[in-house]
């Protein structure tokens, strides 16, 4: 086939065959919907809403700069076979031509095919990729579509070119998105800002979550009450993930930071498990998110500083924490950061100070350093908002 934006004619056949008749083809693109069963959704609160299918179809400007209002969601490797998509094709005008075309489009990389009958009417043709996506990737455009018609001999170019967008993702989206479907917004704060785009494994998607979440989205803890501000508590609940992304520079504890990076990671398929220690302990000196290194971290309530000797009597202590893990290894984005690559056993020693003689100024549950035996897995967050 010629390749397609060559500007391929509509194409009229001739033949040196007196007998021959001439052939004519003229085909449109009428919608176009993805394949896959993920849904997306868009919008704020109650007015939040699934988007809907067709993807796009002929006459609805879905243009978003070079993306789509309506992207569709693919699961990376899976993407292959039938189900893919779906298109519905117009043959405008059929003179003399028999038989099946072979329809291939281009977004990107991507590169669909199908059959489609040539006879005059609408059409609807199922669609494989090629060669799937191995990584995710985002990518949105103006697609080329064409028709190869061997009855023809040539190639015949489609009238019009949909705008199309699609996110794929490591496995199906965590289920606190649904019933609306994974939140397009949080797809595009994961492409855009944190860049997982080339990503294959999970754990190294959790790891730039986690980071970005600690260092890039420039949350700063709260010092003064250690106050959650996003909707979660000790063991999880609603996170208001809406406001997390557009909140840069918002005051947060770890309870958020756990809660932002599970739904963060979830939205792209890669679950991970809410964890709560009680009671925690001192901390070792660490990067405390927003603050900077410290051992202290209610320093302001204290009136004292961010690190102080390991024996002051003004050091403040987490009384208990949240925080991730995947795969057996641990995830925590308000202090460190820890991105994924230390057991609970290996994170507690690294994190919990055990050697301050501060404890028994505490009084139980607070005598003693928490221990990774004591770790409580939790529901985690259990929906987005």
């Amino acid at each position: 086939m010629t390749q397609l934006g060559e500007g391929v004619a509509i194409g009229v056949v001739s033949s040196s065959d007196p007998n021959s008749k001439p052939k004519r083809l003229k085909a449109s693109i009428v919608e176009f919907t993805w394949g896959g069963g993920i849904k997306v959704s868009e919008g704020a609160g109650s007015g939040r809403s699934t988007i809907e299918t067709p993807h796009w179809k002929e006459g609805l400007n879905v243009a978003d700069g070079e993306k789509s209002k309506r992207p569709g969601v693919l699961i990376v490797g899976g993407a292959k076979g039938t189900g893919v998509a779906t298109a519905k094709i117009r043959i405008d005008e059929n003179l003399n031509v028999s038989g099946n075309g072979a329809l291939v489009g281009r977004l990107g990389m991507l590169e669909f095919k199908g059959s489609c009958p040539t006879a005059a009417g609408e059409h609807t043709v199922q669609l494989t990729i090629g060669a799937p996506p191995k990584a995710l990737v985002n990518v949105g455009a103006e697609t080329a579509w064409g028709l190869d018609v061997p009855d023809m001999g040539s190639s015949v170019m489609l009238q019009n070119r949909p705008r199309l967008e699609v996110f794929t993702v490591l496995d199906t989206p965590a289920a606190y998105y649904d019933p609306a479907g994974v939140w397009i917004e949080a797809l595009r704060f994961l492409f855009d800002k944190i860049v997982v785009k080339g990503q294959r494994e999970a754990e190294k998607v959790a790891s730039l979550v986690t980071m970005f979440c600690h260092g890039k989205h420039n949350a700063i803890y709260d010092t003064r009450e250690g106050r959650s501000r996003f909707g979660v508590g000790q063991t999880g609940g609603t996170f208001n993930l809406g406001s997390y992304i557009a909140a840069a520079a918002a005051r947060v504890n770890c309870y958020d930071q756990a809660g932002a990076i599970q739904s963060l990671c979830g939205a792209v398929g890669v679950p991970l498990t809410w964890i709560f220690l009680e009671p925690y302990g001192f901390i070792n000196e660490t990067n405390l998110v927003g603050v900077g290194y410290c051992n202290n971290p209610f320093f302001s309530s204290s009136a004292s500083t961010r690190i102080v000797p390991r024996n002051d009597i003004k050091r403040t202590l987490f009384g208990n924490h949240a925080f991730c893990n995947r795969a057996g290894k641990i995830l925590d984005a308000c202090a460190g950061p820890h991105i994924g690559n230390e057991t609970p056993a290996e994170y507690c020693l690294k994190a919990i100070d055990r050697v301050t003689t501060l404890y028994p100024h505490y009084g139980a549950p607070h005598d003693r350093p928490g221990a990774f035996t004591e770790m409580l897995v939790c529901p985690g967050v259990s929906a987005v908002a």
